[in-house]
């Protein structure tokens, strides 16, 4: 699925739990992490050694993961730092945390993590401070809308299931909040069967795939709060989400339904970028 994970670190306790995540996830996916500090002017001078924890580099040791680290200099906005080392390092997926030193609000993520997640061409897992990634993922969450960007973080979600053996959870919400008349029972009968036909497609693609345990839900109501609820009521360990959808968003904007679950979600998110040539259907 992924062979190396990059980890963005400003020495905060958020980044520390970021690296922990990244090395269990590696651990479950036989991969490398590679750590960087992207080192500014007005930082603190953290140094090489200082990037990793000693118990997450000895739980590295011990799980056998290939961790290694270094203090970049920024040429330009960390973000854009980030993501080119990204590329000079061969990484295929970037973990990092929701805070850091800008010390925003849970409401709102910080500057960096957001410009990232904007820009990535490469999925972002991001993890909250209090919340790392569980070592032993059991439940993953893939929420579709049936569109081709939902359908390319589906194809993440599935591999991810099968990689750590885990319980897939396929769910689509009807919102009749985002139509300006009340909707008939027919019409609200239709939008149902709709979201039936989307998540019974991406479970039959995890059955083919080998993911023995798959659940699909289609339920009502808004879906940044119907995904939120429904992980904490499943005891969910990771929501898979795309950065498009049927928001129709440009890539230059985070679709407001993955950027509100970022932010609100008790669990890790692995946002999905659309590859090129998706459209929406």
């Amino acid at each position: 699925m992924y062979s190396r994970l990059l980890c963005p670190t400003d020495g905060s306790d958020v980044s520390a739990t970021a690296i922990e995540s990244a090395v269990e996830l590696a651990a479950q996916l036989g991969a490398d992490v590679t750590v960087r500090h992207v080192r500014t002017g007005d930082d603190g001078g953290l140094d090489g050694a200082a990037l990793v924890p000693e118990g997450v580099a000895a739980r590295a040791d011990d799980l056998g993961v290939a961790l290694e680290s270094a203090v970049v200099d920024a040429d330009g906005p960390v973000h854009e730092a980030i993501l080119r080392h990204a590329e000079e390092a061969g990484a295929d997926c970037v973990v990092m945390g929701t805070h850091g030193r800008t010390g925003l609000e849970r409401l709102r993520l910080g500057s960096v993590t957001e410009r990232t997640l904007r820009e990535s061409t490469l999925p972002v897992l991001t993890v909250r401070g209090d919340t790392a990634l569980d070592p032993d993922v059991e439940r993953v969450l893939v929420p579709t809308d049936g569109s081709g960007y939902a359908e390319a973080a589906a194809r993440d979600a599935i591999t991810l299931a099968g990689e750590t053996s885990s319980a897939l959870h396929v769910v689509h919400a009807v919102d009749p909040g985002t139509f300006a008349a009340e909707l008939s029972t027919s019409t609200l009968e239709a939008f149902e069967n709709a979201g039936k036909e989307a998540v019974a497609a991406i479970a039959d693609a995890a059955e083919s795939d080998g993911v023995r345990d798959v659940e699909t839900a289609v339920l009502t109501g808004s879906p940044v709060t119907t995904i939120v609820e429904y992980a904490s009521e499943h005891d969910v360990d990771c929501i898979v989400m795309g950065t498009h959808g049927r928001t129709g968003v440009s890539r230059v904007l985070l679709g407001s339904v993955a950027a509100r679950v970022v932010r609100l979600a008790d669990v890790p998110v692995l946002v999905v970028p659309s590859p090129e040539g998706v459209e929406e259907e």
